[in-house]
């Protein structure tokens, strides 16, 4: 108010100003620019993933991954394995998807499986399942999303521990929706 006082004839250009900084501030702060997304592409080169600010990329989550990405801030982690679909015979992704489930799910204990659906990312149609194990005593959360592509079969697991996972869910929809085979 006092600035309004000393300058009444340049009133307008101060809220103007003032309106600018705060809005300029408001979007730094929550950090939703576009421009802050990573793009991480696969090993193989055969996908990729893009993830806002804050994910980051890994080579020691599972030796088999191509994409290996974490967000350290939330505990939560994402890899994407591909394998040939020349190297099948008659495999359909509702096939593919049970038999990595249950490959999965085989080495780990008190394993819940609480749904399965289908889904279609980026014109890739394939089936989510979440499910819970108990991993060192921890309630891990998963979400397992097996795809077709035109020439691989991808897997995407998301994992957390439940309330890291639960907090997380939205953003990392958002992250699986942004695949893409290439």
């Amino acid at each position: 108010m006092a600035l309004f006082c000393l300058f009444p004839k340049n009133r307008w250009r101060i809220q103007t100003t003032i309106a600018l900084i705060v809005g300029a501030l408001t979007l730094w702060s929550v950090g939703t620019s576009p421009c802050l997304a990573e793009t991480f592409e696969a090993s193989d080169h055969a996908s990729e993933i893009i993830a806002p600010a804050g994910w980051v990329q890994h080579a020691d989550l599972n030796e088999s991954a191509e994409i290996q990405i974490s967000f350290p801030r939330k505990g939560i982690y994402l890899i994407v394995l591909t394998e040939d679909r020349s190297d099948f015979v008659d495999m359909t992704i509702e096939k593919y998807a049970k038999r990595r489930l249950a490959d999965f799910t085989g080495k780990l204990i008190e394993v819940a499986i609480e749904k399965t659906a289908p889904l279609i990312v980026n014109g890739m149609s394939g089936s989510s399942t979440d499910f819970s194990a108990v991993v060192d005593d921890l309630r891990i959360r998963y979400q397992q999303i097996s795809l077709v592509g035109r020439q691989k079969f991808f897997q995407i697991l998301v994992w957390g521990t439940k309330s890291q996972f639960e907090a997380s869910r939205d953003a990392s929809s958002e992250i699986v929706r942004a695949f893409r085979e290439r």
